[in-house]
């Protein structure tokens, strides 16, 4: 029998199926974003005044800007669909009856349908002012669906290099600039770079290898293979929370012991926040391996080891805070061993949590931070914590089951024995 029949004699349209099949892919995720980003757009579209976006859209207009203020949330949205639809582009879906063509095409219509409320929006804003933008109008609506194209494929997962993925923005972003003598070069741009395009990974890059063979190095390896670029989100409360705290001392002007164990308390809790966030990340995406048992490493030096690379999302708060004041970092140094190991154990045993690794980091980080801001002296008792939590770790380690069940396949970051990097 034929590939393209498949228990029965009606002849399949494999192309046709699986583009059904990554529409109904880019609905769901327009449906899961579209309460939130309505909610949220028309919330400060009443509260800021119609006024303030029809002004800030109609000077877009005339400076011919719109294309970039729009990029900047098309990206974002392309970015957070093609994290869904992108989900195993290398592994299963390559086994399907398609070409590397229609892979990439289906992926990409899927994404551009996911960012659907947000094309909705801009769209909206551009009608409000059709009649003060005028000829502008027509040009940037016109614009909009190959801004979302054109932010689908800058954010794909291939291995086209970083100049084609700006390239392919820059052309999106002159394509919705509502001018006609940068609208017609986006469009030739984009298509140029279309053209260019080809289905990812379809060249294989030669595998090299670990360049040595010590137990840090590979652990290294593949934490940033796990973790990449995501660990600037566990470096955000960092900036977030001391930013907060730096303001908040400029507009009142505490005393200087006041603003110290104010600035320890936003410290220490940056400092949980980043290590909670990259916690949560290693436990989804390089989650613990019971045959790693079997590895001439002790269970200690493991959780040592993780230790100190989860320590790396949680060093930026410190790090911040020395350079803001120098004094309130002292406390938050003490307590940091302690909570790099707390936030290893979490990793092993937030499998059976609802909260998962994030949760006990952050259920510890918000009373510790308080403790710091009224008695910094009581730092001193998390040193002698560090054996009690290195020993609970390593417990923690030593009870995984070789046999256990995993629900991988409904997590956001998918079924991680499936990536191709």
């Amino acid at each position: 029998m034929s590939s393209r029949y498949i228990h029965s004699e009606t002849p399949v349209n494999s192309s046709l199926s699986f583009l059904i099949f990554h529409l109904h892919v880019g609905t769901r995720v327009a449906l899961l974003v579209l309460s939130p980003i309505l909610a949220v757009f028309f919330g400060l579209y009443y509260i800021l005044r119609p006024e303030f976006f029809h002004a800030l859209f109609i000077s877009l207009l005339q400076t011919h800007t719109v294309g970039l203020f729009s990029a900047f949330f098309t990206l974002g949205a392309a970015r957070m669909a093609s994290q869904r639809v992108c989900r195993g582009i290398d592994g299963w879906i390559r086994h399907f009856p398609v070409n590397g063509k229609t892979i990439r095409r289906s992926s990409l219509l899927s994404i551009v349908l996911a960012q659907t409320p947000l094309l909705f929006v801009l769209f909206f804003l551009a009608v409000c002012v059709a009649k003060e933008a005028g000829f502008s109008f027509w040009i940037y609506t016109a614009g909009i669906p190959f801004l979302a194209w054109a932010s689908a494929s800058a954010v794909f997962p291939g291995i086209e290099g970083v100049f084609w993925k700006i390239a392919t923005a820059f052309s999106g972003i002159l394509a919705a600039s509502g001018n006609i003598m940068l609208f017609l070069p986006g469009l030739v741009l984009l298509a140029v770079m279309e053209f260019r395009s080809y289905y990812p990974y379809q060249l294989k890059k030669k595998n090299k290898g670990f360049r040595q063979k010590s137990p840090v190095f590979f652990r290294w390896s593949v934490f940033w293979r796990a973790v990449g670029l995501r660990i600037f989100l566990a470096w955000l409360p960092a900036v977030i929370f001391i930013a907060a705290g730096f303001f908040f001392v400029r507009n009142n002007s505490p005393s200087p012991d006041t603003e110290r164990r104010f600035f320890s308390a936003c410290i220490c809790l940056g400092m949980a926040a980043g290590l909670a966030i990259g916690a949560r990340i290693l436990a989804l995406r390089r989650p613990p391996w019971p045959w790693e048992r079997s590895f001439p490493v002790s269970s200690s030096k493991k959780i040592i080891y993780d230790g100190f690379l989860l320590g790396i999302c949680g060093f930026p708060s410190l790090l911040t805070g020395t350079l803001i004041n120098f004094k309130s970092v002292w406390p938050v140094a003490v307590v940091f061993p302690f909570f790099c190991l707390f936030a290893a154990w979490a990793v092993r045993t937030g499998v059976s949590r609802k909260t998962g690794a994030l949760g006990p980091v952050m259920h510890a980080g918000l009373p510790v931070s308080l403790l710091m801001a009224l008695l910094p002296m009581a730092s001193m008792l998390f040193i002698l914590g560090i054996p009690v939590v290195l020993k609970a770790a390593g417990r923690a380690e030593k009870q995984q089951k070789v046999s256990r069940w995993m629900e991988r396949h409904y997590l956001a970051a998918g079924d991680s024995m499936s990536w191709k990097k």
